[in-house]
């Protein structure tokens, strides 16, 4: 059981500037109950490690308003696999519905209508969303100093529960990255991703073609310090 935390600035959901959250609690601490989490996992022996299945669930509840609320539900599998003694395969697959307080969605949890801006919304939309990740992990050499990760994933919120003012659509990006340990101590990383991110069009209330596409390179570079 977790402290429910949902943070959606579409809603008013965020905390006045200078407050704590105890003194402006969000939409989920409204609902006065806290998120269900669990996990199971399973693990056998495989190639001098062991392959791991885990299948996770989430349940929780947000109240807007006085009245109103919407709950927020996911299942998860993850699963990390030793295809070889010095790769590994691992990643997660997940789906459900109102995933904001987990970044789901491409940040969209709740989709409203509200004709008049100054009347409450007459319409609210759970958002689902389906997606997950994917990557190898190679270990170059057998003293683990070197290690190459490669990757890809998405979050597809499902269009048909969008409404004007959460167009988007789909978040899609691919990565690579190496680790290298000069020595016990200091790690360097650099890494690359590439980012594709869809948005649709709405005429009225309807769902049009897409619109905004927006595409990016990132390029990273860390340093670590282990003591």
């Amino acid at each position: 059981m977790l402290r429910p935390e949902f943070s959606d600035p579409r809603l008013s959901d965020l905390p006045a500037v200078g407050t704590s959250l105890e003194g402006s609690p969000g939409l989920g601490e409204r609902a006065s109950q806290p998120f269900y989490q669990a996990r199971l996992a399973l693990s056998h022996p495989l190639n001098s490690s062991k392959a791991t299945v885990g299948f996770g669930g989430h349940y929780g509840r947000e109240r807007i308003g006085t009245a109103r609320t919407l709950d927020s539900w996911a299942f998860a599998v993850d699963y990390a696999v030793p295809v070889m003694r010095r790769v590994t395969w691992r990643g997660e697959a997940f789906a459900g519905s109102n995933l904001i307080p987990f970044q789901g969605g491409v940040l969209q949890g709740v989709a409203t209508l509200q004709p008049v801006a100054t009347a409450p919304p007459t319409q609210f939309n759970r958002i689902g969303a389906g997606g997950g990740w994917t990557e190898l992990i190679i270990r170059a050499t057998s003293d683990n100093r070197n290690v190459f990760y490669a990757g890809a994933g998405e979050d597809d919120p499902r269009d048909r529960h969008l409404l004007p003012g959460t167009p988007r659509s789909k978040n899609e990006f691919v990565w690579a990255s190496f680790f290298h340990k000069l020595n016990d101590n200091v790690t360097i990383a650099p890494e690359w991703s590439n980012w594709q991110f869809i948005t649709r069009t709405f005429i009225g209330t309807t769902l049009g073609p897409r619109a905004t596409t927006g595409r990016a390179n990132v390029f990273n570079i860390a340093v670590a310090y282990q003591f």
